[in-house]
């Protein structure tokens, strides 16, 4: 069972009764919120293993922790005065409050000094509830920092953050609020998980914060507060089923709409929520959705293709992208989207066309069938796709037949001996490419337009660009533009090791520059044989091209045994294939 925890930090101010008060509650008159909270939490009823950390500062202990009387100063004299220790005792509590020693706080070290005292008085799945109200200076933002950290590293739960507004009282009635600040602790989760849903397609968190802490306002008799909670626990159990559809390749959902038409009417329902701030998150998620039709529609699989691309489902994308080209083919070729067998002689066209034996039917393979008439139909069938205007088009079937290509590497893992699997980095830029390309060429989709590549021609030689005649500097525009990196200077002493360690420093500055995803860098390399060997092969190994320049070499005989020798750049070359 989860342990209870209250957590509070205690100030130094000379402070005065009254009762704190919420909508259904009142506390009994006291100087100290605490006491006030943790009548409000009915912590009298928690498990005897539950705790309550009170944070003070030897400031604070010394005029409000442990003492019976205390000068006034606009009374000028001491009165009674019980501290916060007598007055815990007196309530009875099934636990004993603890006592926690943190520093002034008056510079770095100290904060992080603080942070750690009480961070490391919290336990895994701890139920959190923090008192702000005599927390001072910047106190309160590092509790709410600290609650967020403890709920990665520990997996806590915030149950309740409270603040004792005495400025506020009703001076009649000596009564002030007791404000409840978790709505603020939720919208950080809510925006959290609604980012990192935008950015990595995942709805565990959404999930979880809709039953978390909508539960308790659903249970609510009053019924115009759950008329407005049930909208946004629907809503985001929308969007878990519609990003399970793209998660899972369910393309029979994807193009019917099957869960994306409930989804964009919810997102229409949900305008506004009840936690105002949210609005902004929501209306993000809803953003997103927008480039997807709510109606059936083939265009739904080349959008779903580009939506799993961004959030890195790359064998998700692939899939969805194949299947969804021959989905378009089979629906404008009057086969069933989801008829399995006679789907293949989509497949079986594109064969055709990237083979260029349209001519030779008797090179076709068609699917066995079992009668002639079966045969015939399915002849035709592939016949009409080939005259397609689409197939048609100048490239759309050798790019059909690379991502077919891919999603093969994919699917087998790269366990194929027959062809060299393709590099994380190629299977990324050609699966981009190919998205655009279908989306553009099969449905005038709104995926966004490929950008354009930004690239980069690294010079690591010994010979800087500066230097170089206008033949080679033409040449190298082609790469992009041009950055020279030094050759180093390789210590002829140095061993493999040495060698290894060496190249892996300028892999690092190399992979710094590529790493930006609109980057394609080529590598001009050339000098020491052993250091250009190594670099080589490993900057293949992450998809990064290399080359050399090649020259022709000139002398002359200057007399007196002097010669002069010229070298003419001629061309650049690529390190093997």
């Amino acid at each position: 069972m989860a342990r209870k925890v209250f957590l509070s930090i205690l100030g130094t101010t000379f402070y005065e009764k009254c009762r704190y008060t919420t909508s259904d509650f009142i506390s009994n008159e006291t100087k100290f919120a605490q006491q006030a909270t943790l009548e409000y939490i009915k912590a009298k009823r928690w498990e005897s293993t539950s705790k309550a950390f009170i944070v003070l500062t030897d400031k604070a202990r010394e005029d409000n922790w442990d003492r019976e009387e205390r000068f006034n100063i606009s009374e000028k004299k001491n009165v009674k005065y019980s501290g916060l220790k007598q007055v815990l005792q007196k309530m009875e509590l099934p636990f004993t409050p603890e006592e926690v020693s943190i520093p002034d706080g008056k510079n770095e070290t100290e904060m992080w000094e603080i942070f750690s005292i009480i961070f490391n008085k919290l336990e895994n799945n701890d139920e959190l509830y923090i008192d702000l109200t005599h927390s001072f200076r910047y106190l309160p933002m590092l509790l709410l920092v600290l609650s967020n950290y403890a709920k990665f590293l520990k997996n806590i739960k915030v149950k309740r953050i409270t603040y004792g507004n005495y400025e506020a009282r009703n001076r009649d009635t000596n009564e002030a609020p007791l404000i409840d600040l978790l709505p603020i602790s939720a919208l950080q989760d809510w925006t959290f998980a609604a980012a990192d849903y935008l950015e990595n397609g995942n709805t565990e968190k959404l999930s979880e914060l809709s039953k978390l802490n909508l539960t308790p306002i659903l249970r609510n008799e009053d019924l115009v507060i759950k008329k407005k909670a049930f909208p946004v626990r629907d809503l985001v159990d929308r969007i878990r089923f519609t990003t399970e559809d793209f998660q899972t390749c369910r393309g029979l959902n994807i193009v019917k709409s099957t869960n994306l038409s409930a989804l964009k009417e919810k997102l229409k329902e949900t305008e506004a929520t009840f936690i105002k701030p949210l609005n902004p998150v929501i209306k993000k998620i809803r953003d997103a959705f927008d480039v997807f039709d709510g109606s059936p529609n083939i265009n739904n699989g080349f959008v779903a293709a580009q939506w799993c691309f961004d959030n890195g489902l790359y064998q998700q994308s692939a899939t969805i992208l194949i299947e969804n080209i021959v989905t378009f083919f089979s629906n404008r070729h009057n086969i069933d989207i989801d008829d399995e067998e006679r789907r293949e002689l989509v497949n079986r066209a594109f064969k055709i066309k990237s083979l260029k034996i349209e001519e030779d039917e008797e090179k076709w393979m068609l699917p066995r069938t079992d009668s002639d008439e079966v045969h015939q139909q399915n002849l035709e069938t592939v016949r009409n796709i080939l005259k397609d205007e689409f197939i048609q088009k100048e490239g759309i079937a050798g790019a059909f037949s690379s991502l077919t290509e891919l999603r093969n590497d994919l699917n087998h893992s790269g366990m194929r001996s027959k062809k060299p699997p393709l590099t994380a980095a190629k299977i990324k830029s050609q699966l981009k490419q190919n998205i655009f390309v279908f989306a553009s060429a099969l449905s005038g989709s709104t995926v966004p337009e490929l950008p354009k590549t930004n690239k980069q021609f690294i010079n690591l030689t010994n010979h800087p660009s500066s230097l170089w005649d206008k033949a080679q500097l033409q040449a190298a525009a082609q790469y992009g533009e041009c950055v020279d990196m030094p050759f180093p200077a390789v210590d002829p002493d140095g061993d493999e090791e040495y060698v290894d360690r060496l190249t892996d420093e300028y892999l690092q500055k190399i992979m710094e520059i590529a790493n930006n995803e609109q980057s394609e860098v080529t590598v001009h390399l050339m000098g020491e044989m052993s250091f250009t060997v190594s670099l080589v092969e490993k900057l293949r190994n992450v998809g990064i091209s290399c080359i050399l320049s090649t020259s022709t070499r000139q002398s002359k005989d200057l007399g007196n045994g002097q010669k002069e020798i010229t070298f003419n750049f001629v061309r650049f070359r690529k390190y093997g294939n």
